[in-house]
C-alpha cells in the first residue's frame, strides 16, 4: 500500500504546532524549547500524523508504518503507542487539542502545522519583518502581530516581555489580530 506523499519534501523539517517543536531529523519533540520524551513508535504516530494535518489516519495505515510486514493483532499496541504521544502532548481523547479519535478508522491531526524553516525564511534580514498570507492571500496582518509572534518565539523573560508589548499595541490597532 503507498501512502500520500508529505506535505514538504524537504529532508526532515522541523515542525511546529501549538506549543511543540518536532525536529524530524533528530527524532525530538521539545515544548517551549525543553525535550519531551518520547519513544520511538509514539513519534513515528506524531511525525505521520503531522504531515498530513486535517487528514484521516487509518489505524491500518498506522500500522504498516509502525509494523512492516507483520500479521498480528496491533490494536492493543497502537493504542498503547497514542497514549503515549498523547501524554506528551497534554492531550486527552475526550478533549483532543491535537489528535482525535474516529472510532474504529483512525485519527485526525487537529492542529495547525507549520514548517520552521519556511517561518524563519520570512523574518528577513534584521529577523522582524515577517511576511505572511492571510486566508484572503494578502499581507495585511499588523506588523505589531509579527513582531510578538516573534519574540513570543525567542523564549527568553525579556524577549517575552516584548512579545506581550508588541500583542497589546497591535490588539489595540485591530482587535481581530488575535484570528491572524
Amino acid at each position: 500500500m503507498s501512502f500520500p506523499a508529505p506535505k514538504s519534501e524537504s529532508a526532515a523539517p522541523k515542525l511546529r504546532f501549538g506549543n511543540f517543536e518536532a525536529d524530524l531529523e533528530n527524532r525530538e519533540l521539545r515544548k517551549h524549547g525543553i525535550r519531551i520524551k518520547l519513544q520511538r513508535k509514539p513519534f513515528q504516530i506524531l511525525e505521520f500524523l503531522l504531515q498530513r494535518p486535517g487528514q484521516l489516519v487509518m489505524r491500518t495505515d498506522l500500522a504498516q508504518i509502525l509494523w512492516p510486514g507483520m500479521h498480528v493483532s496491533f490494536d492493543r499496541s497502537l493504542n498503547t503507542a497514542v497514549n503515549a504521544l498523547r501524554r506528551a502532548l497534554g492531550d486527552t481523547s475526550r478533549n483532543a487539542r491535537f489528535i482525535e479519535t474516529r472510532t474504529g478508522l483512525g485519527y485526525l491531526f487537529l492542529g495547525s502545522v507549520e514548517e520552521v524553516g519556511a517561518a524563519e525564511n520570512r523574518r528577513g534580514q534584521a529577523g522582524i519583518q515577517l511576511v505572511h498570507s492571510t486566508a484572503s492571500g494578502g499581507t495585511d496582518i499588523p506588523q505589531d502581530c509579527l513582531k510578538g509572534r516573534y519574540f513570543c518565539h525567542k523564549m527568553t523573560e525579556e524577549d517575552l516581555h516584548k512579545c506581550v508589548a508588541y500583542f497589546n499595541a497591535a490588539l489595540a490597532q485591530d482587535a481581530n489580530c488575535a484570528f491572524y
